[in-house]
């Protein structure tokens, strides 16, 4: 069996399989269609990396999901441990060598009139992509109905931001930001359907998105959660240029469907950059940044 080591990780998920698999009808990334967390972002050269990270369903007689590796040309598959981890793609750190994940434990009992009661506990996880120091970032216990999703490393790996989802029908968000070197945790905004958080290339500002009237829009904040305010109305999927000086989104068109346009990181000179029938989401920058989406 061929052995190979970690140095960086990118990620496949079969969705379709994935979608399929799931029988949490809502959307633990995002909770609207206009979401990129189940969505691959902008193709990196495979000769960067070394290994490929998924979750699949590898033990026998289980439906349950595992956080696998294998290496890019597709031996060596094995599960980093033996915790089942949630439906939903788990995020890479920028340096390729750390997963941020959401594990699930699972519980069942039958009451005194036969009825089925069942519970589920969340966790948030950091581990390394060989499986050690596998870290509990978040947690919520079996009073509390939640999940955690919508993950983002800073561009120096010190720091995340995750949307965590609570209330009996996970109607409350709040955006929080955790801190790896001190293991400090601060929410930054509990208000609106929040998703689709992003750390600016400088790692100083976090755009997102919220809805407001079964509408989504942009907003942007300091990393310390001061200076919110909104800079795009009616548009999702936010994505920084590598020089941080051009936010990448979508938005409906002229056509009336879903398009990409650009604009400056404070929402000014909005253009339209794509004119299709079909809908278009989910933009993304070449990896040199010389490019318009």
């Amino acid at each position: 069996m061929k052995t190979k080591v970690f140095r960086k990780v990118t990620f496949f998920l079969a969705m379709a399989v994935c979608i399929a698999g799931c029988s949490n009808s809502f959307d633990m990334n995002n909770g609207d269609e206009e979401d990129d967390g189940d969505h691959i972002d902008p193709i990196v050269p495979l000769s960067d990396y070394s290994s490929v990270a998924f979750i699949a369903r590898i033990t026998d007689n289980s439906a349950d999901w595992s956080l696998c590796v294998m290496d890019k040309s597709g031996y060596d598959m094995r599960k980093i441990f033996d915790k089942t981890v949630a439906c939903q793609k788990p995020a890479s750190s920028h340096s390729g060598t750390k997963l941020l994940f959401t594990s699930v434990e699972f519980d069942s009992w039958t009451n005194e009139d036969n009825s089925v009661g069942m519970s589920s506990e969340y966790s948030l996880y950091i581990v390394n992509t060989d499986g050690t120091n596998l870290t509990l970032i978040d947690h919520i216990d079996t009073k509390v109905s939640g999940s955690f999703g919508n993950f983002a490393w800073s561009p120096d790996d010190r720091q995340i931001v995750y949307v965590k989802y609570s209330g009996a029908s996970w109607e409350k968000y709040d955006l929080i930001r955790y801190n790896i070197s001190d293991n400090t945790r601060k929410i930054l905004k509990t208000e609106g359907n929040i998703c689709i958080p992003k750390f600016s290339p400088d790692g100083k500002q976090i755009a997102y998105c919220t809805s407001v009237e079964n509408s989504h829009h942009i907003y942007k904040m300091d990393v310390d959660g001061k200076n919110n305010r909104l800079i795009i109305s009616n548009a999702s999927s936010p994505k920084w240029s590598l020089q941080g000086d051009k936010i990448a989104y979508s938005s409906s068109g002229q056509e009336g469907s879903s398009q990409i346009f650009v604009a400056n990181a404070d929402g000014s000179n909005q253009t339209q950059l794509t004119f299709t029938i079909s809908p278009v989401r989910y933009p993304g920058w070449a990896p040199d940044g010389n490019n318009d989406p």
